[in-house]
């Protein structure tokens, strides 16, 4: 019964747009070089949210990103990026390709999934 009051309180947030995120558990990841990446990790019904949020949104705003991003996206992948680069060589032409793989995914392009998200959603806060 807690657990449902406590549920009701968070579907009410989100109904009236007052849900903000901002639970985070820190943790520490130790990198091969010493150094140290943190993480912050959203709390499991905040995760639950974010999840049942995506889904709804990923296949709107994937469609509404350029072709050309494959990191984080639906059926997109490192494969898929490499295949794209493959395909728009010629194939009279002679090429060598240097691609930095690991980097590739490193970021999420935040102005283009920012600009597809002001086509659904109307908040400043996206700029």
């Amino acid at each position: 019964q807690e657990a449902d009051r406590g549920l009701s309180k968070y579907e009410k947030a989100i109904n009236d747009g007052s849900f903000l995120p901002n639970c985070f558990r820190e943790v520490d990841i130790p990198k091969a070089d010493g150094r140290v990446r943190q993480l912050q990790l959203p709390v499991i019904l905040e995760r639950i949210i974010a999840k049942s949020w995506n889904s709804d949104m990923q296949e709107l705003v994937d469609e509404e990103l350029p072709d050309e991003m494959h990191g984080y996206r639906l059926a997109r992948s490192v494969k898929t990026m490499l295949s794209a680069i493959v395909g728009q060589l010629k194939p009279q032409m002679s090429y060598v390709v240097s691609v930095d793989i690991r980097d590739a995914f490193k970021v999420i392009a935040r102005q283009a999934v920012s600009a597809a998200l002001e086509k659904f959603i109307d908040d400043a806060g996206l700029r």
